[in-house]
């Protein structure tokens, strides 16, 4: 913008930046716009700001850099680089930062994938506002499902996570979530298959779907919600399984797999819980071994019938059980790391973070390993 001189260094940065390998483009899409500023009189700061806002608007996602003579600030401005000497080495700097962001992201993203077989749910959970949004169980088409994994393993895709707001209802035709896995442990090659969050009155006696996990692709790993430990909290949830049954799924998979993994859900402060049934809970959970526990205070759901349930528990009692179940979390996930101990584990690497390579294994076990080598989206056999 403005004089000869603005467009002089304009012409240069252009160049010097070509000569680094960026490409130069005058239109959609682009990743980073470039405003070289006049602040000759009051419209050339007016103009400034028009060309960033409409920038930003034409390329949300994009960086803005703002160079040149204006001193503005705007919220859509996300670099300023006032030394116009040192402009390309500032520039270049920013984007390195910015490619090495975008590479993180990258590696998880093209590391593991998420591939949705079902939506919605028949079950009426009492606390639960998401069978009201979307509905009943709906299925997805094997045929398609097939098809995104195989897409995913073009781009190098290690591992495929199966997803849905309940997984255990899947049924499409004749076919069943066992069925399903089997069709996809037939007709891919995906390394590594992993299961969502998935219900215990699923899992519970089926045999057929306990066998599956002796395939070394399926990943021995189950997010098994739990929700509470207290059956009589089970009750008002209606939720569908006792705390026997749950420990009873836990015990057997952990006599045929004895490395497998559980993580779980659990709400604190459900209405009408006391101190009693709170405490049911966490004696269950360290029965249970989980490898890690998700806990969220209830949260009130309009149009749900646990929202008028009588006796609403409190929030700083939420607050304290939570963290009294965090205290716990923390001393299971220890154990299971001392279980661990010894055991040979195969891991998906993931990224790095300072000299450590991070990844998990097919328990869903955090690994963190040094190495000078790259790992990015490799999947190796170690002893932890």
């Amino acid at each position: 913008m403005g004089c000869r001189l603005n467009q002089a260094e304009a012409d240069n940065y252009q160049e010097e930046l070509s000569k680094k390998g960026f490409l130069i483009v005058n239109k959609k899409p682009f990743d980073v716009a470039v405003v070289n500023s006049c602040s000759v009189t009051h419209k050339a700061d007016r103009e400034a700001r028009q060309a960033i806002r409409k920038l930003k608007k034409l390329q949300p996602s994009a960086k803005i850099i703002l160079t040149g003579c204006a001193d503005i600030k705007l919220p859509e401005v996300d670099y300023y680089i006032k030394d116009k000497e040192k402009f390309i080495e500032k520039f270049s700097r920013i984007f390195i930062i910015a490619e090495k962001i975008k590479k993180q992201n990258n590696i998880i993203q093209r590391t593991r994938a998420n591939i949705k077989i079902q939506t919605g749910c028949d079950n009426h959970c009492t606390y639960c506002y998401t069978r009201i949004a979307r509905g009943k169980s709906k299925s997805i088409n094997s045929r398609i499902i097939i098809q995104q994994i195989k897409n995913k393993e073009k781009q190098n895709i290690k591992e495929i996570v199966l997803t849905g707001v309940n997984i255990g209802q899947y049924q499409y035709g004749n076919l069943n979530l066992v069925d399903l896995i089997n069709k996809i442990l037939q007709e891919t090659t995906v390394p590594r298959i992993r299961l969502s969050s998935i219900n215990p009155e699923y899992v519970a006696k089926n045999k057929k779907f306990q066998k599956l996990f002796a395939n070394p692709r399926l990943c021995q790993h189950l997010h098994l919600s739990l929700q509470s430990g207290s059956n009589s909290v089970l009750k008002r949830m209606n939720r569908r399984y006792s705390a026997a049954q749950y420990l009873g799924i836990i015990k057997q998979y952990y006599r045929v797999y004895p490395l497998f993994g559980f993580t779980t859900d659990v709400i604190v402060g459900f209405p009408g819980e006391t101190e009693k049934e709170f405490k049911q809970t966490c004696d269950f959970v360290k029965k249970c071994g989980f490898l890690k526990i998700h806990i969220f205070r209830y949260s009130i759901r309009n149009g749900t019938p646990a929202a008028i349930m009588p006796l609403q528990v409190a929030e700083n009692i939420k607050k304290q059980r939570s963290k009294i179940l965090d205290i716990i979390n923390l001393d299971l996930m220890q154990k299971f790391a001392k279980k661990m101990r010894g055991k040979k584990l195969s891991v998906l690497f993931e990224k790095k973070i300072t000299n450590n390579w991070q990844g998990h294994a097919g328990n869903y076990f955090l690994i963190n390993q040094k190495a000078e080598a790259d790992l990015d989206n490799i999947i190796i056999d170690i002893i932890y």
